[in-house]
């Protein structure tokens, strides 16, 4: 199915959600304890709720959700080809996918929901940018600014693998959030404009819930999930993974 169907269809699922959820300005179902600016030249931009793609829906944050779940390296050399929309982003490492998920049994099917969620993602953040989605259906096609979107929803439904210690979920490396900062050029006037923070929100109905951000390394690492490996990255953690048991099985089975 040509992505331009995929939203064509996301969007008819959704029904007014996209809209309903359409990353309204600094508001949410948290109450925010943030320490405004006192800087009356202060201008926003690109400022929304919330700030970083993918990073919560219908309330949750899906870092904290994906970090409470266990995650398997996928099986099969072809399991990219399985997700249409992040296709070009996960083709480039070794993803792993979530095994809680009750479809049919398949490897296909479980990738086909990850990549489902991360256009979901996708929709909705462009929305909240003011983007009309339906001219940013083929991202890697439009500017940078768009292009971090969608890597970052991909990336954040198609953590890396996990070589270190199986089964747990590897967040974005900070280095791709703050590519996003950067490439959108976000600014806030309070402190949510941060990719490592570890903070205590109080919710709409009174409950306390503890949030982490991203990963507080740069991509490409072993320890988080962003852009492969490329001959000018870091080389440090080759030697590490060179020391852990199985390490010469790199490749997919």
């Amino acid at each position: 199915m040509p992505v331009l169907a995929a939203l064509a269809l996301v969007v008819l699922l959704l029904g007014g959600w996209v809209e309903a959820t359409s990353l309204s300005l600094r508001t949410g179902g948290a109450v925010k304890a943030a320490t405004y600016t006192w800087n009356s030249l202060c201008v926003e931009h690109n400022c929304i709720n919330p700030v970083f793609p993918a990073m919560h829906e219908f309330g949750n944050n899906i870092l904290t959700e994906n970090s409470n779940r266990t995650w398997s390296c996928a099986v099969k050399r072809t399991a990219a080809d399985s997700a249409q929309f992040c296709h070009r982003v996960v083709a480039g490492y070794h993803f792993s996918v979530p095994q809680d998920v009750d479809l049919d049994g398949t490897e296909e099917a479980v990738v086909r929901e990850q990549d489902r969620r991360a256009l979901r993602a996708y929709v909705a953040h462009v929305t909240g940018l003011s983007r009309d989605f339906w001219r940013v259906t083929e991202p890697w096609n439009h500017d940078d600014c768009i292009q971090e979107v969608w890597r970052m929803a991909c990336w954040t439904h198609f953590p890396r693998c996990n070589r270190i210690v199986e089964g747990q979920y590897l967040r974005p490396c900070a280095s791709t959030c703050s590519n996003y900062i950067k490439a959108c050029q976000v600014s806030c006037c309070d402190e949510s404009v941060q990719c490592v923070f570890n903070r205590r929100e109080e919710m709409a109905d009174g409950t306390l819930r503890d949030e982490d951000g991203y990963a507080d390394h740069t991509s490409p690492s072993p320890l988080c999930t962003g852009s492969a490996l490329g001959l000018r990255g870091p080389l440090w953690w080759m030697a590490l993974l060179l020391l852990l048991p199985g390490a010469g099985l790199l490749a997919r089975e």
